[in-house]
This record gives structure tokens, C-alpha cells and sequence, in this order.
């Protein structure tokens, strides 16, 4: 029995070895499948990760759209690079992203013809390889050049459309004008030099250098700056006849005076001018000048800056302008010559400034401790016309400044008188203006509509007020100067109380005489010139206050932020509260 007992025992376990060597061999076989299917799901994914990467969304586009994703992208400008010293184009690393954005950018010459060289000569010749069907545009600066770039610039010159260079030492001036002398440049465009000079202490011992550009050789130039100390401009006059733009600054014409005059008078098609700090030989001076007519019929932009008084006053005579849309004349005077703007140009107006009559807004500035700045500037209420004068007196060392606010009143009246100006912005000494000067601007100007009292010195405008308060001479008892004005914009510190009662006194008096006469302004703006101006109006002028604010519809009062503008401003209705002090 006990027998029969133990072989049932070893039966089972046999079975039960023999079933899990069973499952076991089942397990492995479903392990094998099983790895079996994910090695093909491997492959799939693979296959289908190769397809993605092979043609990915954006290659599915038209060639043309990526062409102007690509330019948007390339519209951006280089970046400056201040670890390397050197500019960094932006757009570079789309060659790199594949083969076929690469082959898209390296196909089209349009990507290739804006070259700024930020490296090497191979930049420069590898983009002009790339963009020979089209004509370029290529800029250097100082830190690109070296002896190897001429070379590629000598071989592209026939593809060239315009050529800039920015920052040029003295160093490679030579080379620059072999460069242009050398060569023929037959869609040059425009041509573009500026001198890396203008702090260095040898600018001022520089001996000139004739640039020699004709006609030949630059049959297409449209453009001409030459911005570098030194440098005398061409003087074919052929090669002004179909010119654009000039704008010269700090260069020496190799000619006197007439003879650049028969240079501009061939200058049928300008239409920029500029001339800044540009000299000319003035030992020969013809007596027949004053008579001399030069029309520049389609000029829009003049300027004259820091030119000598005497060619500047000569060329002006000589002009004759067609309605031009900016005029800027900055004019260098010494203890010599003529003061005040009048006498610098021409008696007839009409002719150098035909915009006049379109100008309706001037501002009159005569401020010696602001660097000299003594000058008129005009534009019309949409600014595309203005005319702007100005003496540089920074030349001047006379002890006694002579150009006080009431000479550039005097000035501006004369120039303006014709002008319907609507808007007046002023600033200076106002202290050394009288009740004649202001009345004399009123009487020229009855249409003025805006006033602006500018400069934060304490400085009494007493007598802008007597004046405006006055009873014009033709008129009837009840009538006033300007009785379209309706804005006055003043300081503070405008109102002194040092200067007497009368003075302190003349702002609210002429303000109700103009509103007893029915004459009211709609706004008078009174701005303090800082946080801690004790000359301004204060709490302990409440009575003050209280009498303008009674005379005026709208009384503004605030603080001006370091630009003149107001950052803290209270409309008044009942008591006048000054931000700064509380009231």
C-alpha cells in the first residue's frame, strides 16, 4: 500500500515537469513571435521616420514661397559681433538646415546681390559668383579690408550696382581710388565712401586727394556721397548731368567758386543736395556772381550745413528753386561777417524758399548758453514742406553775443512775412524783448492760434503779455492782437516775482482785457521746470492763480519731464492745484 503510494507521488511530479517544460517551450515561442513583431514594428518606424526626414512639411512647398520665406529671413541685418569685432549675418545658417534649402538659396541669385562683407575676400567673391546674372550690392567696412579684396571688387566690377564703404582709414584711401580709376563700373548706381576719420587727430592735416570718376567709366552713377576728410569731388561736369543725390560732407572742391557753380548749374536731374562742411577756393571770386541764375528744377532736399558764410550767401543768390520740400541751411559766422540771418540770404525769398507760403508753424531760437543756437525753422501742418535757418556761431569769440531773441524776432518776421503761421514756438532771453518787438510779430501774424514760451530760465515774459494785451493801432477800441489765439504755453518760473508787481502782474491783466474784450483763451498751460524750482509759482500764490484761472476757459498746470514734456498735469477747475507743491 505504502508502496503503491509513492510511485502515484513521482507520476505527478513527472507530469507536472513535463508541463512546465511544456509552457516554457510555449513562452519561448510566443517570445519569439513576439520579438519578431516588434523588430518589424522597428523597421516601420524606421521606414516611416526615413520618409518624414526625406520630405519634411516645408519642402512640400512651391519653391517660390520658400524663396520668400528665405527673403524675410534675409531681411534682417547683420549683427555685430563684439567678442569677434566683426558683423554676423544672420541668415547663414539656413544653408546648413538640408540639402534642398541649401540648393534653394545657392540657385537663386536674388539672395546674393545685398553683400555685406563680414569676413573674408572668399565672402565677397563666392557671392558675387553666385549673383552673376543680377547686378550687386556690396558694403565693406575697415575691419573687412585687406590687399585681397580689391582683386574680386576689380573682377565684379561689371556687376556692381552700388558699392558702399564705411569706416575707410587712411590707410587704404589710395587703394580705394585706384579701385575707381582703374576700372570700368557700367551699372554702378550709386557710390557710397565714408571716412573712419572723424575723431582721429591727423583729419585735420590730411592732404587733398582728387577723386577722378568720369563719365566713361561711370555711365550709370546716380548717387554720389562722399562723407571722408580730404577728399576733393569730381570735376567733369558731365557726370552731374544725370545725378540724383549728392551728398557731400567734409570735402574740399579743387575749384573756385564759379566753376562749381557751372558743376551745379549741370546738375539738370538732383534731387537731394548736401553739403556739409564743404570749402572751396575763394580767391577768385567773379564780379559778375550776384547776377548769376543756376535752376535746379528738380530739386526736393537742400542742404547746406556748416559751410563758410561768404560761398554759402553766394551760391544762395545764384539759386533758383522749384517748390521744394525741405530746406536746411546751418551757416558758419564769425566776428566778420554780417549778423543776423537777413543779411545771409537772398532779399528775394521767393526764389531760394518757394515752400514759404505753405508754412504755417515756426519756431524762433536764440540761446547763447545752449551752444549758440540762434535760427528759424518752419514747417505746414502736414510736414512735407519745411525751411530751417540757422547761424553756427560756435566760430564766434566776441565777448558780447549779439544775437538776442529780439533780433531773431526781427528775422523771423521778415523771413515769415508772408507766411501763414498759425503756430509759434519761441525761446531765449525773453527779458531783453520788448512790447515793440512782440507787437510787431502780433501785427505780421494775426492769424496765430498756438503760442509756446519755451527755455526754463527764469526769465520774465511780461512784456509778451503787455503786447498781447494791447489795442492794435487800425483797429477799433475793443479789438486785440491775434484774436484767433487760443493756446499760451508757458514756465512757471516765466512769471517771476523778482522782477516787480507790474511784471509779476502782466499775465493776468492781458488776460482779462482779452476776455473783457470777448477774446478768452481756451487753454493756457503753465509748466514748472522742475521738482525744485523756486522761482516757480507756488501755494502763496493762490490769489495769483485764482485771477488767470478766472480769465481763461482751461487752465493746465504741470511738471515738464527732462525732453519739455509734461509727465504730471492737473486740469484745474476751481482752485488751482500746482502738482509740485500740493495746491
Amino acid at each position: 500500500m505504502l508502496h503503491a503510494g509513492r510511485l502515484l507521488t513521482g507520476q505527478h511530479h513527472r507530469d507536472a515537469v513535463d508541463t512546465l517544460l511544456q509552457r516554457r517551450a510555449d513562452i519561448a515561442c510566443q517570445e519569439e513571435v513576439l520579438l519578431h513583431k516588434l523588430h518589424e514594428l522597428r523597421r516601420s518606424t524606421l521606414d516611416i521616420d526615413e520618409l518624414l526626414n526625406a520630405r519634411l512639411p516645408v519642402n512640400s512647398l512651391p519653391v517660390e514661397v520658400l524663396v520668400d520665406i528665405f527673403a524675410l529671413v534675409q531681411a534682417e541685418p547683420p549683427r555685430y559681433d563684439y567678442g569677434k569685432n566683426s558683423y554676423r549675418i544672420t541668415w547663414l545658417p539656413i544653408l546648413a538646415v538640408c540639402r534642398h534649402w541649401r540648393r534653394v538659396m545657392c540657385s537663386n541669385p536674388g539672395f546674393w546681390r545685398t553683400i555685406e562683407v563680414t569676413s573674408t575676400h572668399e565672402w565677397l567673391r563666392i557671392s558675387l559668383e553666385r549673383c552673376a546674372h543680377v547686378h550687386a550690392d556690396v558694403t565693406l567696412r575697415d575691419n573687412d579690408l585687406n590687399h585681397d579684396i580689391w582683386p574680386v571688387l576689380a573682377k565684379g566690377a561689371s556687376t556692381i550696382r552700388s558699392l558702399t564703404i564705411r569706416h575707410l582709414e587712411l590707410s587704404w584711401r589710395m587703394s580705394v581710388i585706384a579701385l575707381l580709376v582703374e576700372h570700368q563700373w557700367p551699372v554702378l548706381q550709386r557710390l557710397d565712401i565714408e571716412s573712419g576719420l572723424r575723431f582721429s587727430p591727423l583729419r585735420d592735416n590730411l592732404p587733398a586727394v582728387d577723386i577722378i570718376l568720369t563719365t566713361e567709366s561711370f555711365p550709370s552713377l546716380r548717387s554720389l556721397c562722399l562723407r571722408s576728410d580730404g577728399f576733393c569731388p569730381p570735376t567733369e561736369r558731365s557726370l552731374y548731368r544725370h545725378l540724383r543725390t549728392l551728398d557731400l560732407r567734409s570735402c574740399v572742391w579743387a575749384m573756385p567758386l564759379g566753376q562749381f557753380l557751372d558743376v551745379l548749374e549741370s546738375m539738370t536731374h538732383v534731387e537731394i543736395l548736401h553739403l556739409h562742411k564743404v570749402s572751396w577756393h575763394m580767391a577768385e571770386v567773379p564780379d559778375n556772381l550776384q547776377a548769376r541764375v543756376v535752376s535746379l528744377s528738380c530739386l526736393r532736399s537742400l542742404t547746406l550745413e556748416s559751410c563758410s558764410y561768404l560761398p554759402t550767401t553766394c551760391i544762395l543768390n545764384c539759386l533758383r528753386l522749384p517748390a521744394v520740400t525741405f530746406i536746411s541751411l546751418s551757416i558758419c559766422i564769425s566776428d566778420e561777417d554780417p549778423q543776423g540771418i537777413i543779411a545771409a540770404i537772398p532779399q528775394d525769398r521767393s526764389a531760394v524758399f518757394p515752400m514759404l507760403s505753405a508754412i504755417t508753424s515756426a519756431e524762433v531760437s536764440a540761446e547763447h548758453d545752449s551752444g549758440g543756437v540762434y535760427g528759424l525753422r518752419g514747417t505746414n501742418a502736414a510736414n512735407s514742406h519745411t525751411a530751417a535757418i540757422q547761424l553756427d556761431t560756435s566760430e564766434y569769440v566776441a565777448d558780447d553775443w549779439p544775437f538776442s531773441l529780439s533780433r531773431a524776432l526781427a528775422d523771423f518776421v521778415n523771413v515769415f512775412s508772408h507766411s501763414p503761421i498759425t503756430a509759434l514756438a519761441v525761446s531765449g532771453e525773453y527779458s531783453m524783448v520788448s512790447v515793440t518787438n512782440w507787437v510787431d510779430v502780433f501785427a505780421h501774424f494775426p492769424n496765430l492760434e498756438r503760442i509756446d514760451l519755451r527755455l526754463e530760465e527764469p526769465e520774465s515774459t511780461h512784456t509778451f503779455w503787455m503786447a498781447l494785451s494791447q489795442t492794435p493801432s487800425t483797429s477799433h477800441h475793443g479789438a486785440v492782437y491775434c484774436p484767433r489765439l487760443r493756446t499760451v504755453r508757458t514756465i512757471g518760473s516765466h512769471c517771476v516775482v523778482s522782477m516787480g508787481e507790474s511784471a509779476f502782474w502782466a499775465m493776468p491783466r492781458a488776460l482779462r482785457t482779452r476776455k473783457d474784450r470777448g477774446h478768452s483763451l481756451e487753454k493756457l498751460e503753465i509748466n514748472s521746470g522742475s521738482e525744485g524750482d523756486d522761482d516757480c509759482l507756488g501755494k502763496e500764490n493762490t490769489a495769483y492763480l485764482a485771477q488767470v484761472e478766472a480769465c481763461v476757459e482751461g487752465l493746465v498746470i504741470g511738471l515738464l519731464d527732462e525732453s519739455g514734456k509734461n509727465y504730471e498735469v492737473g486740469v484745474l477747475g476751481g482752485m488751482p492745484v500746482f502738482p509740485k507743491t500740493g495746491y
